[in-house]
């Protein structure tokens, strides 16, 4: 099998000093991981990370073989945070239009128009 996920010397230290340090992980393309710790210990940090959505970090990420900041790494994993806040000046289909850019793709808006009449919205 491939590697889906390469993580080598992950570090991202924080103003106040928390964050993680020398993080290496491999998971190979089918498997499921997850991760379990406290609050605080680096687990949305590290998945930050892992989807560029925090930048300024030391250490090499790829996703199936790209670095996490090219747009052919972005195109094979969706992350949905936490809190999810959307912009209040973007309209429903310009936030759908901006996600689709972000992955490099183009908006079918005719099967969105579909989808918000089917789920009538």
């Amino acid at each position: 099998m491939s590697v889906a996920v390469e993580v080598n010397g992950l570090e991202k230290i924080y103003k106040g000093g928390n964050g993680v340090r020398d993080i290496n992980f491999t998971v190979e393309e089918g498997n499921v991981v997850g991760m379990i710790g406290l609050n605080g210990a680096g687990k949305t940090t590290i998945l930050k990370c892992l989807t560029f959505s925090i930048r300024n970090f030391k250490g090499e990420i790829k996703i199936f073989g790209h670095h996490s900041e090219e747009i052919e790494a972005k195109k094979k994993y969706s992350f949905l945070p936490e809190v999810f806040v959307p912009p209040p000046y973007l309209k429903g289909i310009e936030l759908i239009d901006l996600f689709s850019s972000m992955a490099g793709r183009k908006t079918n808006k005719e099967l969105v128009r579909e989808l918000c009449e089917i789920l009538d919205f």
